[in-house]
């Protein structure tokens, strides 16, 4: 299992192949989500669900997150393929940050 500075450099390598030079804004909520998920302990968890929405999206198998809680408005959900849905495109409509301590449900179809 990766460990959470493996998982951090692997974050920010996608985020920099996606984004080309990251932004201020980019980098201050990358570090807050990845300050949280090591906080709270949550590494193994987004490593596992990396590796799963890999799996599944390898075999065309869809995968949602339930909308609006911390995972699927994550950044580093985004960048790590867990949730189609990039928070820096649409800042403007999420105007509270959920965090990562709530329930999370998944639904394969």
């Amino acid at each position: 299992m990766k460990t959470f500075k493996e998982l951090k450099n692997d974050v920010y390598e996608i985020a920099q192949t996606k984004f080309g030079q990251l932004t201020d804004e980019v980098r201050q909520r990358l570090d807050s989500e990845l300050d949280e998920i090591e906080k709270y302990g949550r590494t193994e968890l987004f490593v596992t669900l990396w590796r799963l929405f890999m799996d599944l999206s390898e075999k065309d198998v869809c995968v949602k997150l339930r909308p609006l809680n911390g995972y699927s408005v994550s950044l580093v959900s985004y960048l790590l393929g867990i949730s189609l849905f990039n928070p820096m495109e649409h800042s403007d409509l999420i105007t509270e940050r959920y965090d990562y301590l709530g329930e999370m449900s998944i639904a394969i179809t």
